[in-house]
This record gives structure tokens, C-alpha cells and sequence, in this order.
């Protein structure tokens, strides 16, 4: 056999197996890349999640705690100061004994029977001791947040304990 020969068949050789390096490389470029999207995804999940869970963290603190009434009144008068979208409902004792049970809503009025906001309020916040809808500074009421088909907080109920 002939050198030139030898050298001509070495070259189809190292023809083919850099191909084929070539070729294993860009699969695996091509499955690195399928595997970052499906990464990035997920990731881009989890942020939204996270987003959606934590975008009224301050919010969404409230419920199932209980407050005293002073701090209560602080937190209204923040809510219609800041002009955020949300009803803060208060259920007072004298309230809680009227059939069916009376309310109040600050900063925005909330549908009962279909939990959406209808506007604003222009409850005051009541310093009459002896009106029932009086927030007693010392009395505790316990939160129940309530959240929109959006998941978004649009309303707080603050019950009064008995």
C-alpha cells in the first residue's frame, strides 16, 4: 500500500471521527438548551407563585390574627391614608347581636354575596363610646382575609371577640 494512500485514508478518518464529534457535541448543546428552558420555566413558576403569594404579604398577615382595637384603628386610618384597594370590615360586639349581623366597612365598600368591591366607603371611624359601631381601643378582633378570583386581597374582616 502506498503512503499516499495511507495518509488519504488517515484523512477520510479523521474526516469522520471529527464529524462525529461534531455531531455528538451539538446534540448534546441542543439537549443542554432543552433542559436551561425547561429550568428557566420552572424557575419562572416558582417566581410567580412566590409573587402572587407574597404581593399582599402585608396584607395577608392579618388573617386568623387577632388585634387590639387601637392598633386596629391605626391600621384603618393607614389603609384610607395610603388609598390602597381593600375593604377593612369591622364587626363590633353591640354588631355581632343584630340579626343578621351589622357591619361597617372602611376604605371601600365589599359585596357580601359576591366578595367585590363596589366603591368607596365614607364610614368615619365612630369615637361615640355608645354608638355600636364604636371600636373599643381594648377590646381583641380576629382577622379573616378575604381574596378576589385573582387571588389579590380585597378585603379584611376584623371581628370582635366575645
Amino acid at each position: 500500500m502506498n503512503t499516499n494512500n495511507i495518509s488519504q485514508a488517515f484523512k477520510i478518518i479523521m474526516f469522520a471521527v471529527t464529524a462525529i464529534i461534531v455531531c455528538v457535541v451539538c446534540v448534546v448543546a441542543i439537549k443542554t438548551t432543552n433542559e436551561g428552558k425547561a429550568m428557566v420555566n420552572a424557575g419562572t413558576t416558582q417566581v410567580k407563585e412566590m409573587t402572587e403569594t407574597y404581593a399582599n404579604i402585608d396584607l395577608a398577615s392579618y388573617d386568623n390574627t387577632n388585634l387590639i382595637g387601637s392598633a386596629l384603628v391605626d391600621f384603618i386610618q393607614e389603609v384610607i391614608s395610603e388609598k390602597e384597594t381593600v375593604c377593612i370590615r369591622v364587626i363590633t360586639r353591640s354588631n355581632q347581636s343584630s340579626s343578621p349581623v351589622a357591619y361597617t366597612d372602611y376604605n371601600k365598600k365589599l359585596n357580601s354575596t359576591t366578595k367585590t368591591l363596589e366603591g368607596d366607603s365614607t364610614s368615619l371611624i365612630e369615637t361615640d363610646v355608645n354608638d355600636p359601631d364604636y371600636i373599643n381601643p381594648n377590646a381583641q378582633f380576629t382577622g379573616k382575609v378575604y381574596k378576589d378570583a385573582n387571588k389579590n386581597i380585597i378585603a379584611i374582616e376584623f371581628t370582635q371577640m366575645i
